[in-house]
């Protein structure tokens, strides 16, 4: 990844974008480590090809938000909004998203290595080709989705593996 020079969170029209920019000004993939946001909107932001590390996400609204091939590595989402957002090929590495609302999101190849999902809802969600490599989906709404998932390289369809006991499927 490029070094960035600057970068930037703003709001429009009640919406969040991140801006991130090389010693050029040409726009670059975003990184962020650290950060807590707290009841902010990123519905329908593009927020695509970008890593956030560490970071805490609380009551956050991404509905609708372009969120292809992201990484996020020790972050918390909590009671957030992921509704109808485009997760394809996103990884997540010991993430929590816990009562999180994922409601008609595509999360086509997505994978999620360790990750707490407690709570989450992820009715009517598109989830062909997801990988759950351990972590915690007890108390997850899984009913209505569309989805071929691999749990560490082999198809799972029922519980057993990665906390999928206490799911509702």
């Amino acid at each position: 990844m490029r070094t960035i020079y600057y970068s930037a969170i703003f709001k429009r029209n009640n919406h969040l974008f991140i801006s991130a920019r090389d010693k050029r000004g040409v726009q670059v993939l975003y990184q962020y480590d650290n950060k807590s946001f707290l009841e902010q909107k990123f519905d329908y932001a593009s927020l695509q090809d970008g890593e956030l590390n560490g970071c805490t996400f609380e009551r956050c609204s991404f509905r609708g938000a372009s969120m292809e091939e992201m990484n996020s590595s020790g972050c918390r989402f909590i009671d957030c909004d992921f509704s109808g957002a485009q997760l394809n090929a996103s990884l997540h590495r010991g993430a929590a998203f816990t009562n999180c609302k994922f409601t008609g999101a595509n999360l086509f190849v997505a994978k999620f290595e360790d990750c707490k999902m407690t709570g989450s809802d992820f009715a009517n969600a598109s989830m062909d080709g997801i990988t759950l490599d351990g972590g915690d989906w007890s108390y997850t709404n899984l009913r209505h989705i569309n989805w071929r998932a691999r749990i560490c390289g082999h198809p799972v369809y029922r519980g057993g593996h990665a906390g999928l006991q206490s799911a509702e499927m």
